[in-house]
């Protein structure tokens, strides 16, 4: 497991652990369609499913506000798990973006220095070098 998966599964289950904690939801309805969505979204993440983790995400949060204006979850609560969706949801977008956003440096390679040619060492005939072609007379 990788660390950014490490963190997601972590702050999924923070979600979790602050959506269906006893006392803060007060009917057995709202705690299991409330950890269905939690679960949902903690599948979805695992596999990079993103398009079904931002569906699991939006059934959430339209969950979590049904039951909060119905007074069976009360604002504290909802903060919490409102806080937890922000994480999770941060964790959703770093995982995306490295598959979004194209490297630039593997795009296109840089093309490599031509190298200069070495030197001659051929010196000019009659410069006392011996290669001016006296024949030694």
């Amino acid at each position: 497991m990788t660390a950014r998966r490490a963190v997601l599964a972590a702050a999924c289950a923070g979600a979790l652990a602050a959506a269906c904690s006893t006392g803060s939801v007060h009917l057995s309805a709202d705690h299991d369609q409330l950890q269905s969505d939690v679960l949902a979204l903690t599948q979805a993440s695992a596999t990079h499913d993103w398009p079904a983790a931002g569906t699991a995400m939006d059934q959430l949060r339209s969950d979590l506000a049904d039951a909060v204006a119905a007074g069976r979850i009360s604002a504290a609560r909802a903060v919490a798990i409102r806080m937890h969706l922000a994480a999770v949801a941060a964790d959703i977008e770093t995982q995306r973006a490295p598959a979004s956003t194209p490297s630039t440096s593997s795009a296109t390679p840089k093309p490599k220095p031509t190298p200069k040619p070495p030197p001659t060492t051929k010196h000019k005939p009659g410069h006392g070098h011996g290669d001016g072609n006296d024949n030694g007379d």
